[in-house]
């Protein structure tokens, strides 16, 4: 592990970590990825409306995951919600 890695990670909840490392085995070294404007960013699918309706009413601290590939979903500002 890198030093930089190290140092984010013990900002990092365990158990968020611990998930986040499994799918980056499973996922070819890509744990978590960007929601833009509906779209995984790690499969490029398009969510589905009802996805992005639970999402969109999921609190800002809850862990969300796309449906497709499984990873987690990072929201921003251009995520399209």
């Amino acid at each position: 592990m890198t030093k930089e890695r190290e140092v984010i990670a013990g900002s990092v909840p365990a158990e968020l970590l611990k998930l986040y490392d499994k799918l980056r085995g499973q996922q070819g070294g890509i744990g978590a990825a960007r929601l833009y404007q509906r779209t995984c960013q790690g499969c490029r699918q398009e969510l589905a409306i009802t996805d992005i309706n639970e999402i969109r009413s999921a609190a800002p601290t809850t862990v969300v995951r796309c449906e497709n590939c499984r990873r987690i979903l990072v929201r921003t500002s251009e995520s399209g919600l």
